[in-house]
């Protein structure tokens, strides 16, 4: 099946909401925002911001670079720590000064590609960290456990993609002047009404690419609303300001009466689950949720809101049924996010408010006490006399606690923006879970609605002065974009399953940091799903088309973003044409055959290809037609003829295709090869660095201790070994190249105990187990 699709006008002009239609909007329905005062976009410019790869010659990895993008995407042929020089290299690699460095925040295995770890790295400066700053690297294999060093240590281990935000030429005092004390002074405050103050460096705060040491602080002021500001540590000026929450307004549902899960105790019902994992709590004395949700705080969920009863049922005339609705659909929720992420709340603290909401407002976290799974606070109030504690609004909220646990922040615009659209998600799918079919607006049975119907929204797509419009109107095109992924239809030709969609968009906004702007997001997002699927794969393709569907405009100002958008797509990329032709030959190469044939599939017959291969040393391999370094220029087979020799196997290239003369003249395909030692007479990389640990006591580079030792040996009938390595590296795919027939696979621990033996049938792709 052909995979052309013409993007020759990619970003096409569509209906634009009109200003009158705007208008009548924001009076129907008050929702609040915010107004963007930190456009990431802008950082872009500065030249401290990602100066490692401003300059394309100077890219980290030159040898292995596949592409990159400014914004901090660094895509590479495979490459293994020890070709860098082990972890130390890799960081001093992207480490800009004597005064940087790096420290291990977090480790997590990606939702969307088994046996792949996302390693995520603070920056600091003179110990104090660089708010945003930062790496993230995802390795290609699954690490179960967090190392007690600053990262992997296995100098076998291979990474393909690096996301970037690191800030350089930051030349300022990084001692404090101030205390909670004089804080509290600058905000007209008690310090008792300080929640939490931290101490961090930050860039961009006044339209500007100059750092101020500033303190983020989450208080309570005067007037009893919850608020987050930033405070310049040297002048004692407040940088910015934001009230903490966040806003769904929706509709509510009555569900049919339902055994409530609530604890006995002795005779005594209360309204929390019997492990207390929930508790609801009644807060139904409040006129206004609005004023009480800003007010909120952890002392106010006191247990004697929590409703009980010794009767033999819940009746009204103890609590409101919108009371024990919200603690049933809480447990319901809970249950449905264990099966939607893998995750679920072990302590959930659920404040039901029946009173009218008079100012907007409706279920949310409070942000001065920031909700994680240990210990997760939700509120619901009313809307047009109904609660707002149904299934999809509870998963919005849920949502917000997952994107915060991932690192994503809700303080700047379009980090808003995904914040609301991806919860949005979460709230469908959990409904979803419960219920066993979609429901894609939220909300669906209130009279008034605010267009967050993902399938058909108000709003269905980002426009040039999209930073000017309200997050719930950006909001939409986020969900629409989630209805497209998955149902397909004319603007996406392939969908995606619900599933795989939000994994790999839970794992996007993992490796692109706390503050993702609208072009960084795009671009990482791009690259993201090429590098995990292949640059032709249907995800791939769907990505493209789901960005191209919620895109309204393109523009010919190359300062503009949408400029860059579709620069993006059009031409950093690669246009879809060509997936018109792929790489055939086999994926795994036996090193001692000295023997790889790779030749284009389908494109035009007038086509001229260059080939490229890019790896380890990639210039010494010789072909037929001959290599100029690591090129060859024509032919549309590449057949390799001599291979370099290389310390231990496997080892990993990438062979790269280009042809200049077919219709979008940037048609770039790639193939990524295993090279393995298929006689077993040379050393796996653990036997090799093993070995040079025994030769040298002062060596220092170690095998992953943190992993699972266990090795398996193949042996074909006659006794010979023809395979050794651990047992976690073990494919039935490696080894097609075997001639058919029965094969014995006997595994051992780490010290050679033995713990079993199977029958294999292998060779051709085919395995029979006994």
């Amino acid at each position: 099946m052909s995979r052309f699709v013409n993007y020759s006008k990619l970003l096409r002009l569509k209906f634009l909401i009109s200003i009158s239609g705007i208008l009548f909007f924001i009076s129907f329905s008050s929702v609040y925002c915010q107004t963007p005062e930190y456009p990431n976009y802008e950082r872009l410019t500065c030249l401290n911001y990602n100066s490692i790869i401003q300059d394309g010659n100077t890219v980290p990895f030159q040898s292995h670079l596949l592409e990159f993008n400014k914004t901090g995407s660094i895509r590479l042929s495979p490459i293994s720590l020890e070709d860098i020089g082990g972890l130390s290299g890799l960081i001093d690699s992207l480490t800009i000064d004597s005064n940087s460095n790096f420290k291990l925040e977090k480790i997590k295995t990606l939702r969307c590609v088994n046996d792949k770890t996302i390693f995520t790295y603070q920056q600091f400066y003179q110990n104090i960290p660089v708010h945003g700053g930062g790496f993230s690297i995802i390795f290609d294999d699954e690490i179960l456990e967090r190392p007690s060093g600053p990262g992997p240590i296995d100098p076998c281990i291979t990474f393909s993609l690096i996301r970037t935000n690191i800030f350089s030429e930051v030349d300022i005092s990084t001692t404090p002047t101030k205390t909670n004390i004089l804080i509290a002074q600058i905000l007209g405050i008690p310090s008792s009404e300080i929640h939490v103050s931290d101490l961090s460096i930050y860039h961009h705060f006044k339209d500007s690419c100059d750092y101020n040491l500033g303190w983020r602080v989450d208080y309570t002021d005067s007037t009893g609303v919850n608020m987050i500001s930033w405070i310049d540590d040297q002048s004692g000026g407040v940088l910015r300001s934001l009230k903490q929450g966040m806003y769904l307004n929706a509709p509510t549902e009555d569900y049919d009466q339902k055994m409530l899960d609530d604890k006995n105790t002795s005779g005594v019902v209360s309204l929390e689950t019997p492990d207390q994992s929930i508790q609801t709590y009644d807060f139904g004395g409040t006129t206004d949720f609005y004023s009480a949700f800003r007010q909120m705080s952890p002392s106010d969920f006191s247990s004697t809101l929590i409703p009980v009863t010794t009767s033999s049922s819940w009746t009204t005339s103890v609590a409101d049924k919108q009371v024990y609705q919200a603690h049933h659909v809480a447990v319901e929720c809970n249950e449905a996010l264990a099966s939607v992420i893998g995750e679920s709340f072990s302590n959930l603290n659920v404040g039901i408010n029946y009173a009218e909401i008079i100012s907007p407002g409706t279920a949310g976290v409070p942000l001065n006490f920031r909700s994680t799974y240990s210990e997760a606070y939700i509120m619901f109030g009313l809307d047009n006399g109904n609660t707002t504690a149904v299934y999809d609004i509870c998963g919005h909220e849920f949502g917000h606690i997952v994107l915060y646990d991932l690192g994503l922040e809700y303080s700047t615009s379009f980090a808003q923006i995904l914040h609301e659209g991806i919860s949005d998600w979460i709230g469908v799918m959990i409904e979803k879970e419960i219920k066993g079919q979609v429901d894609w607006d939220m909300g669906s049975e209130i009279p008034k609605t605010d267009g967050r119907d993902l399938s058909n929204p108000l709003t269905s797509c980002f426009t040039l002065n999209w930073g000017l419009h309200p997050v719930v109107i950006n909001t939409r095109p986020i969900g629409y974009m989630f209805y497209l992924l998955t149902q397909g239809g004319q603007l996406v030709s392939t969908p995606l399953g619900m599933d795989e969609t939000l994994d790999f968009m839970l794992d996007i906004i993992e490796f692109i940091g706390p503050n993702p702007g609208f072009l960084e997001f795009i671009e990482a997002s791009v690259m993201f799903i090429d590098d995990q699927f292949g640059i032709c794969s249907d995800e791939s393709l769907a990505i493209r088309e789901a960005w191209d569907a919620i895109i309204c405009e393109s523009t010919n100002h190359p300062v503009d973003e949408f400029y860059e958008i579709s620069e993006l797509i059009l031409n950093k990329f690669k246009d879809f044409e060509g997936c018109d032709f792929t790489i055939t030959g086999s994926n795994t190469v036996c090193e001692e055959s000295e023997y790889l044939n790779l030749c284009v599939s389908g494109g035009l017959s007038s086509a001229i290809y260059h080939w490229t291969i890019i790896g380890p040393k990639s210039t010494q391999f010789q072909s037929t037609l001959g290599m100029n370094g690591n090129s060859q220029t024509g032919g549309k087979c590449l057949e390799l003829t001599d291979f370099p020799k290389y310390p231990y196997y496997p080892q990993y290239i990438t062979v790269q295709v280009y042809s200049p003369n077919t219709p979008s003249e940037k048609n770039i395909v790639t193939k990524r090869i295993k090279i393995i030692d298929c006689n077993f007479l040379d050393p796996s990389c653990d036997d090799y660095y093993s070995e040079i640990e025994l030769s040298s006591e002062n060596n220092n580079r170690k095998l992953n201790s943190f992993k699972n030792p266990e090795f398996v040996i193949i042996y074909n009938l006659s006794g010979k070994m023809i395979y050794k390595g651990k047992a976690s590296d073990f494919k039935v795919s490696d080894f097609e190249y075997l001639p058919i027939g029965i094969y014995i696979k006997v595994k051992f621990d780490y010290s050679h105990n033995f713990l079993g033996s199977t029958k294999l049938l292998l060779g051709d792709g085919r395995i029979f187990q006994r």
